[in-house]
């Protein structure tokens, strides 16, 4: 993986996550006015956000595993994490 390449998902993981506090400040905004003002339609648009938000995360969440992935074959390291075998798995 070119250094070009892996500056570029983390700018896609940056603008996500730029995205996701976006999306996070208008379902609150959405959350603090139907405090005041209870409404059917407020309650459908923040079910909406939170559904958004939830997968925005999990993109976010993948796409940082993908990143960490690719970062540690480039610089050869072998496995997911530092320091460990082929053989070692993540999990043990």
């Amino acid at each position: 993986m070119s250094t070009t390449h892996y500056l570029e998902e983390l700018e896609w993981v940056r603008r996500n996550l730029v995205e996701m506090g976006e999306t996070t400040l208008a379902l609150f905004d959405d959350a603090v006015g139907m405090i005041s003002e209870p409404n059917s339609d407020r309650t459908a648009k923040a079910s909406e956000l939170e559904a958004k938000t939830d997968h925005q995360h999990r993109l976010i969440r993948d796409q940082c595993l993908n990143v960490i992935t690719l970062r540690h074959r480039w610089r050869g390291t072998p496995g997911l994490l530092p320091g460990r075998s082929t053989q070692s798995s993540i999990w043990s």
